[in-house]
């Protein structure tokens, strides 16, 4: 009985180790009709990996053709998503620059922000170089920068009396840089034909214009701001003697072109007055903004214009309101030109008209020369200064 049973546990256990050795590798046993003996070269390589067969690549099944008109609408919604994307951008790069500007000029005095009027950077980023506009006058140009705002609502919460010592102090500065900046387009003509005289230019640039980002254009708006302050305290008789001095500082510098013999002869063709149709120095003043502010002190003093015979129905006008200067958004930000910023008439802080000469001869339209205008401008000064 002991015999049997010993028997059959040598044989379970030999049944045990075949089957773990089938399980371990079935593929390494012997195949039918070959050897058991392996060699030892053979024995010694690893077993090779097994590589799962790839499925056949399935070609999708073609798409229905799209319809002119649905892929039109297609290609209008992304052309519009891409465009209000663009338009975020812009809108959000904008809001930036505007908030950097509010914050500088909150930091900055009366006095301060005054001088930075001529400051060519102080008029680009409110828009002038967007693409969208670039105002062509002069009082345009000077509304479009927060400064002025800035300038011309603090100057108007002052005391009378304080104003009037202010508005002398920056009539005096607004003069030595407008002559200045004029002497400098002097010389700048006569360099062309004088070359000796780049000695003097750059002296008159180091001790007058040592700011590298001024120009005529910012200069003239910086002549312009105290005349507007007068306008707005109905001081009409100063006024009209800043109108005074500035034509002569102008009309004198114009002489001497005439009369120089280094400046050649077409720049002369070109600016003198006596070429009406003529573009005129960079430094003379305007016309329209002259005109301009003195209508806007005949109001601000309610004198009665009549008398000067003003052409109203063959001059052209644009009303400008005047934001706040810490506003969201001014006039002439470049969002509200591209629909992403929204202006509210009524949060303006004043609606300021801007007359102006037709510049081309028009078809049934009235055109004026430089004599007409000029004498429009002084018969207007001379009622107000009465």
């Amino acid at each position: 009985m002991q015999k049997i049973v010993l028997w059959s546990c040598i044989g379970l256990s030999a049944l045990i180790l075949v089957a773990a050795y089938s399980l371990r590798g079935g593929s390494e046993a012997t195949p039918e009709g070959h050897s058991e003996a392996v060699p030892e070269r053979v024995a010694a390589q690893p077993t090779p990996r097994r590589v799962s067969a790839v499925p056949p690549r399935r070609t999708p099944a073609p798409k229905p053709e799209q319809s002119p008109a649905a892929a039109a609408e297609d290609d209008a919604i992304v052309m519009a998503f891409l465009g209000a994307l663009q338009q975020a951008s812009a809108l959000a790069h904008h809001r930036k620059i505007a908030d950097e500007r509010i914050e500088e000029l909150r930091k900055e005095s009366l006095e301060e922000s005054f001088v930075r009027l001529q400051d060519d950077q102080s008029y680009i980023p409110e828009g002038l170089l967007s693409g969208t506009m670039n105002p062509k006058m002069d009082l345009q140009r000077m509304f479009s920068n927060r400064g002025f705002l800035k300038v011309f609502q603090e100057f108007k919460a002052l005391p009378r009396e304080e104003a009037l010592e202010k508005l002398n102090e920056f009539w005096e500065r607004a003069v030595g840089e407008y002559e200045a900046s004029t002497e400098i387009s002097l010389l700048l003509h006569d360099l062309v034909a004088d070359p000796t005289k780049q000695e003097q230019y750059e002296e008159l640039v180091r001790v007058y214009r040592s700011h590298p980002r001024r120009s005529n254009s910012s200069v003239k708006c910086a002549f312009y701001a105290p005349m507007l302050l007068a306008a707005f305290l109905g001081e009409n008789a100063l006024l009209a003697s800043m109108i005074d001095e500035a034509k002569h500082v102008t009309d004198t510098a114009i002489d001497r072109l005439g009369q120089s013999d280094t400046v050649p002869l077409y720049v002369k063709n070109t600016i003198l007055p006596e070429n009406s149709d003529g573009m005129h120095p960079t430094f003379s003043l305007e016309e329209n903004a002259l005109l301009s502010i003195l209508i806007y002190a005949s109001e601000r003093s309610g004198v009665d214009l009549s008398e000067a015979g003003i052409p109203f129905d063959d001059l052209e006008h644009v009303v400008i309101p005047l934001f706040p200067w810490d506003a969201e958004w001014t006039h002439y930000d470049y969002p509200v030109h591209r629909g992403g910023g929204r202006l509210d008439p009524n949060d303006a802080d004043e609606l300021f008209t801007v007359y102006s000469f037709p510049r081309y001869f028009r078809a049934g339209e009235r055109f004026f020369d430089e004599q007409e205008r000029k004498a429009i401008i002084d018969a207007v000064k001379d009622v107000l200064s009465r």
